[in-house]
């Protein structure tokens, strides 16, 4: 019998020791009777050095009288449960540290009265991964509560589009100014703030999402509280829990700044495009209206010549006549050309708009017409700008014939003048701004507007939406010319059907600058017997100059370029009274000819004759300072008025 005992209790120890947690048995008085193989290893000490000794070796010594008092209350009415339920317990080794542990308690009867059976489980990983999971759950807690973004979850039932809000973090309520309460209320909130003609795509998208399982990005604008619209970025995965509950959850991220940086970027490039395609333009109709003016100079001087040896009865006049009309109409448009092309020669002043606006005020209600309301607002102490007073003229000129076209049946032309403090802001969104002060001229007509496609090419020259015949498509273009020659830049604003705003923006004056001679009035031919060098590279147009100087009694020694004009300077034994120069010209310009013949020559007069200024000179848009210009095309009249003027004037060193 004894020996069956011994065999049952070695079978019993095997089976405890194999337990994978440690066992110990206490008595009723709280010392230990027993512990198994893993009890040895978990609290470093063997089973003989634990067998007799009080259970409360095993306790921290912090919690060992309060552990005694649990112990005997627990004596007092044992039953099989968790030690500490709720509390978080440690146990300590042999050599003095603690360890999280896990313990269950079970009284059992035996010989000498009610045991307890104590199985210990370490519980270090436990710990750690609860510790982990609350980190990781505060951290998530923190980027959620911290972040820009939107987080938020959603439950579904048979519509992907009306599901319930279960989760959704407190940016929300910055975004849309609704708290997260509202959405967790109302789960139809979030979809019933989506803009209408992005609702069938956000839909397609989250069906898409449900139905492969793959993450996408949604793209959309929501209303705020206020009634603004935001443009989202809206990732979402689908997700599911235990419950069976299926749906979906997404990071918002509010990306309106970036959309409207990008477009403005956007704007700024194809703007940047269509000024180097402008400027390309530009430099092809002014070389064009130059070589052209050389042309009409030779037409009209030719006609000129003709007309006086022809009588009124000559059937051959009136056909004369119609060739030199034609040149004028031609010389005109090589004009706004020029003006387009910036190449024009011009005699900028210093100005206040106001004074010149009003004085051509009445010519721009005649212009307009009757069925035009025609109101100027001109701000009081407007900043002075400095430009050409006919260029002033002609930019007002063709503003308001474009908006009276825009308005066949009538409608409002507003012209406003204003100071405008531009700042970096402001101009980082406008091509050709620069931060600093300016003079606005604004005209807005209530005419029939433009769309995008139209507005991208009002600037181009011989662009025109009007009936052939009516418009040549040179307004814009000249006044973009002008602006631009001037230092300022234009903006234009228009919308199909609710009229047209042109601002311009002309630099603030703000030097002492003089004012540039002006052009000299025509008179008739007057004769000369002085010695006149002429320089003029095109052939046709320096045999017709000589030959209208000669005609006037002038001595004309003609050069094709600099050299040869060089060399007449230089053999020439006679006085030379007057240089005659064309200013663009191969090798040497002829800014470059006077410099060189005025060295030789001290005192001799210079007039220049050309479309439009070379680049030393163009770049600033005039000539020097008080420089003598002959404007191509000229008739003979006016280059007869010119020479001698220039050559009765006081000397230049004078």
């Amino acid at each position: 019998m004894r020996q069956l005992i011994l065999e049952e209790n070695t079978r019993v120890q095997q089976v405890l020791d194999a337990m994978p947690d440690g066992v110990l048995i206490v008595d009723g008085g709280g010392r230990i009777v027993f512990a198994n193989a893993h009890a040895e290893a978990l609290f470093g000490c063997s089973a003989s050095d634990l067998i007799g000794q009080f259970i409360e070796l095993l306790v921290p010594e912090a919690f060992r009288a309060v552990h005694e008092r649990h112990r005997n209350t627990y004596a007092a009415a044992p039953a099989t449960r968790p030690m500490g339920s709720g509390v978080e317990l440690h146990a300590r080794r042999r050599d003095g540290s603690t360890f999280p542990v896990d313990i269950s308690l079970s009284p059992v009867e035996a010989e000498q009265g009610t045991v307890v059976v104590a199985v210990v489980r370490d519980a270090t990983e436990r710990t750690r991964m609860l510790t982990l999971v609350r980190q990781s759950e505060e951290l998530y807690r923190m980027v959620v509560e911290k972040a820009s973004e939107v987080f938020y979850r959603v439950s579904i039932g048979d519509d992907p589009m009306r599901g319930r809000v279960e989760f959704v973090s407190p940016q929300c309520e910055t975004l849309t100014g609704h708290a997260p309460e509202a959405f967790l209320n109302n789960p139809h909130l979030w979809i019933d703030s989506i803009h209408p003609d992005d609702y069938d795509l956000l839909m397609e998208t989250t069906k898409s999402v449900l139905s492969t399982g793959t993450g996408q990005t949604r793209y959309y604008r929501i209303r705020d509280r206020s009634g603004q619209y935001h443009r989202m970025a809206d990732r979402i995965v689908p997700w599911s829990d235990r419950k069976g509950r299926v749906g979906y959850q997404g990071v918002a991220r509010d990306i309106t700044e970036r959309v409207e940086a990008n477009e403005a970027r956007q704007r700024l490039e194809r703007e940047l495009a269509q000024a180097q395609k402008m400027e390309a333009v530009g430099r092809l109709a002014g070389g064009i209206a130059h070589d052209f003016n050389n042309l009409l100079t030779i037409i009209l001087g030719y006609c000129d010549m003709l007309l006086p040896r022809l009588d009124a009865a000559d059937p051959s006049r009136p056909e004369v006549e119609e060739i030199a009309e034609a040149g004028r109409c031609a010389a005109n448009l090589t004009q706004q050309l020029l003006g387009f092309s910036r190449r024009q020669i011009v005699e900028p002043k210093i100005l206040n708009l106001n004074t010149q606006l009003l004085m051509t005020q009445d010519m721009l209600r005649r212009l307009i017409g009757e069925d035009v309301t025609f109101t100027v607002d001109l701000q009081a102490g407007l900043w002075p700008t400095r430009l050409d007073p006919s260029q002033l003229t002609q930019v007002a000129m063709n503003l308001a014939a474009n908006a009276r076209d825009a308005m066949p049946t009538g409608g409002s032309l507003v012209l406003t003048t204003a100071n405008a403090a531009l700042d970096e802001v402001y101009c980082a969104t406008r091509q050709g701004c620069v931060p600093g002060q300016y003079v606005e001229l604004t005209v807005s007509d209530t005419g029939t507007g433009m769309d995008p496609d139209t507005l991208a090419h009002v600037f181009e020259p011989f662009f025109t939406t009007k009936p052939e015949g009516r418009g040549t498509g040179l307004g814009l273009a000249t006044i973009y010319g002008i602006v631009k020659q001037n230092g300022g830049f234009i903006n234009v604003h228009s919308d199909l059907g609710h009229g047209t705003r042109v601002s311009i923006y002309f630099p603030r004056y703000v030097g002492t600058g003089e004012p540039v001679a002006g052009e000299l009035p025509e008179s008739a031919p007057v004769d000369g017997t002085e010695t006149v060098l002429l320089v003029e590279d095109n052939d046709q147009l320096r045999r017709l100059t000589q030959k209208a100087l000669t005609n006037l009694g002038y001595t004309v020694l003609d050069a094709p370029g600099a050299d040869v004009a060089y060399a007449r300077c230089r053999e020439h034994r006679g006085p030379i009274h007057l240089l005659l120069t064309d200013v663009v010209m191969p090798l040497a310009n002829g800014v470059e000819v006077a410099a060189h013949v005025t060295a030789q020559r001290p005192g001799i007069r210079v007039v220049f004759m050309s479309g439009f200024a070379a680049h030393v000179i163009a770049d600033r848009g005039a000539l020097p300072a008080h420089a003598r210009y002959l404007q191509k095309p000229f008739n003979l009249d006016k280059l007869a008025a010119a020479v001698r003027e220039a050559l009765d004037a006081a000397p230049p060193d004078a």
